[in-house]
């Protein structure tokens, strides 16, 4: 818990900004005291000299919103002024008491902070002061515009009894965020502190820190594309995505809802050749792990594809990925069930007795009759999409839940130097599409369980 203290300059003006306005967007660069500032520290001097009485903190998950709450909590451990002023009697960090567990703490001037996700319960709270921290990572378990929605529908109305301050920081990982939603909103204060300030003078944010020669040097790392992201707060437009934007809206249907089995293609009179799965796997139960992904592609007699519908979840175990592709495959009855021969090695053998039309994939650097490089693949699909070759359902309200969780993976793909890389989110749902069109594609019987895939 233990960290350096840097004192920077720009702290002074970041508390201004939380004493003189209301509400504040404030967007910062990576490592540079953001959460520390805005949510620790200023939340901790509120409460203790009860200038606002009632607070809430929030993150984008239970998790990262605990650890923040545990930050603040921390100093009250540590600071002997904290501890004897404030602390109430019996407060540990081993023992969950009314007036300081995990959701609340109370202090003895009567001055509270709660610790709310963005995704959890926020109704019956009225409170003086709220602080969002990243509350759209890649951790994100809503849409961005999920997000949004439950930032103007309940967040906000938590502090409009009290004419309550609210302040939300973050780092924009792409043009979706909700920082630039408030930049547009008038009764917001935004300002944004790249961590460059001035390339010809090489003036940085914090040389305390960083020097500017330390920053071109991370960014030498990172390349340009996540530099401009986290550092100089400029994430992926249309411009750098491999993905427009266009194409993937004009991909919508708005006649089309989910479709949940082969008897949904039937009654919307589609032509269907093949039907495939494409499963990306995710072997690991935590619960920020990347996500487990079924999607379904069907394609049709002119050689369009029609994106029925996916399945995605967090933290399966090997048997519940292999208990799903069972039960999507009685719903489906799929011609082809497509998986990447890597990434199921540990339970391949399981997967041959299962008596299921699977076709294992391999990826390589590059396309040979044994392998398909996953760039190409991916390359290859955006051309589907250009070509206007897609039709994705956008016909109720969940189907369109589901096509901004997809958007937003699709436009994280960019182009650098001839590699493509991901920001801002992990691209589960593209990777299965891309399992499932390729599998799709005219196929022959290699030796083994291994299907080539044949140009």
């Amino acid at each position: 818990m233990e960290q350096h203290f840097v004192e920077e300059d720009y702290y002074k003006e970041w508390f201004d900004l939380e004493e003189i306005n209301q509400y504040n967007a404030i967007e910062a660069p990576r490592g540079h005291s953001k959460s520390e500032m805005f949510t620790v520290w200023v939340t901790i001097y509120f409460s203790v000299y009860d200038i606002h009485h009632e607070q809430i903190v929030s993150s984008v998950s239970g998790d990262q919103t605990n650890e923040l709450f545990d930050r603040i909590k921390f100093f009250f451990y540590v600071s002997p002024y904290l501890t004897q002023q404030f602390k109430p009697e019996g407060a540990d960090k081993n023992v969950s008491l009314s007036s300081w567990n995990s959701k609340k703490i109370v202090l003895k001037n009567d001055a509270i902070v709660h610790a709310r996700s963005i995704a959890g319960k926020w109704r019956g709270l009225h409170v003086d002061r709220i602080v969002c921290d990243d509350i759209i990572t890649e951790d994100s378990t809503l849409s961005d515009k999920q997000t949004i929605n439950k930032f103007y529908s309940a967040v906000f109305n938590c502090s409009t009894a009290k004419k309550g301050k609210i302040t939300v920081i973050g780092t924009p990982l792409r043009f979706s965020d909700i920082l630039f939603d408030l930049k547009s909103n008038k009764q917001f204060n935004f300002k944004a502190y790249p961590a460059i300030l001035d390339f010809e003078t090489k003036k940085v944010l914090s040389p305390k820190r960083r020097s500017f020669e330390e920053l071109l040097r991370i960014k030498d790392t990172i390349g340009s594309l996540r530099f401009q992201c986290e550092y100089m707060l400029n994430p992926i437009d249309d411009q750098s995505s491999i993905f427009k934007r266009e194409w993937l809206l004009r991909a919508r249907s708005d006649s089309i809802d989910l479709i949940r089995n082969r008897q949904d293609l039937k009654r919307y009179g589609f032509n269907v050749t093949l039907l495939t799965c494409g499963a990306d796997f995710a072997f690991s139960e935590r619960k920020n792990a990347n996500y487990s992904v079924f999607l379904t592609l069907a394609r049709l007699h002119d050689g369009r594809f029609v994106l029925c519908n996916y399945f995605r979840a967090q933290g399966l175990t090997g048997q519940q990925q292999v208990d799903k592709l069972r039960e999507l495959h009685a719903i489906y009855d799929y011609d082809i069930m497509a998986l990447e021969e890597n990434s199921i090695m540990a339970i391949s053998k399981d997967l041959q007795s299962l008596g299921l039309p699977i076709k294992l994939l391999r990826t390589g650097s590059r396309d040979t009759d044994n392998s398909i490089s996953k760039t190409n693949a991916i390359l290859r699909m955006t051309t589907w999409f250009e070509n206007n070759q897609i039709i994705i359902p956008y016909g109720s309200d969940e189907a369109k839940e589901r096509y901004e969780i997809l958007e937003q993976e699709f436009r994280s793909f960019a182009l650098e130097d001839g590699k493509i890389i991901e920001i801002g989110v992990h691209p589960d749902i593209p990777i299965a599409f891309v399992y499932a069109g390729e599998s799709a594609k005219k196929v022959s019987q290699a030796a083994g369980f291994v299907t080539s895939i044949v140009r």
